[in-house]
């Protein structure tokens, strides 16, 4: 007889913009889906499978990774990964937005000299509020309208633009971007590359825990975080958050804050 996961009880801040984020979430710690209040921030204690949040990449060994991603990657995969690892870090777009990007839509970003991504997160929540205002909407009740979320503009760097237009040399603005070496002309999965990263975070050189695709917005945050002197409401703006407490929480300031307390206190004992 298999034995029973242990379930380890955990207190989670959980950010519930609605229900549908909320299922989202529950899906993922594998609890059945329960009705929560829409629209409000909650703190529960609950019962569930305990989930690490992806880390950054530490800055001290942010070149060592990416020399060591671009030689554990594949001949055919080398460029592809080392350039969509630069444009994550450097966009701080989510991995799910990127890898479906074209030729084209790069191109167009060259001359505009930025990105304009509509985000995919932000516009399925906006697509399940509105099917639940028409809901309300048909049983008589009162219903505010809501704009659908703009795109994010992400200015391209030097750096990145230099890579970008080397990349896209020789390619179709048709052709995706980023194509999988096992399912051409498809583009890569996002939850694909996260494994790559993952498989390179764990190599004896690196040796980090908790990099995931995510990791690359991540760091992403905590540059701007800290080249802007702590300039929190600069970096909920770059990143798209609604609010500056999603962004607390995102860059983990509570838990690094406690870090510092901790090693303070110890110093003077």
């Amino acid at each position: 007889m298999a034995k029973k996961k242990k379930r380890i009880k955990k207190t989670l801040l959980i950010e519930s913009s609605c229900p549908y984020c909320k299922f989202k979430w529950q899906r993922k710690v594998g609890l059945k889906r329960i009705q929560c209040p829409a629209c409000k921030k909650i703190i529960e204690k609950i019962n569930c499978k305990a989930k690490e949040e992806s880390r950054p990449i530490p800055e001290e060994k942010y070149e060592i990774f990416k020399d060591r991603l671009y030689e554990l990657s594949g001949e055919k995969e080398k460029e592809r990964n080392l350039v969509l690892f630069h444009l994550g870090v450097s966009t701080g777009y989510r991995l799910g937005d990127l890898v479906t990007l074209t030729i084209g839509n790069i191109l167009d970003a060259l001359v505009e000299g930025s990105f304009y991504i509509q985000e995919g997160k932000q516009y399925k929540l906006w697509e399940y509020r509105e099917k639940e205002r028409k809901k309300k909407s048909l049983k008589g009740e009162k219903v505010y309208s809501e704009q659908p979320p703009k795109a994010r503009v992400e200015p391209i760097s030097d750096s990145l633009r230099k890579v970008l237009v080397e990349y896209c040399k020789g390619k179709k603005r048709s052709e995706y971007a980023f194509v999988s070496t096992t399912n051409a002309p498809n583009h890569i999965q996002a939850g694909t590359f996260s494994k790559i990263l993952k498989k390179v975070s764990e190599d004896k050189q690196l040796q980090l825990k908790n990099i995931t695709g995510h990791s690359l917005r991540k760091t992403y945050a905590t540059r701007v975080y800290e080249e802007s002197g702590g300039n929190i409401e600069l970096t909920r703006k770059r990143l798209g958050h609604k609010n500056v407490m999603t962004t607390q929480l995102y860059l983990g300031l509570d838990e690094i804050l406690n870090e510092k307390v901790t090693i303070a206190v110890q110093n003077r004992a």
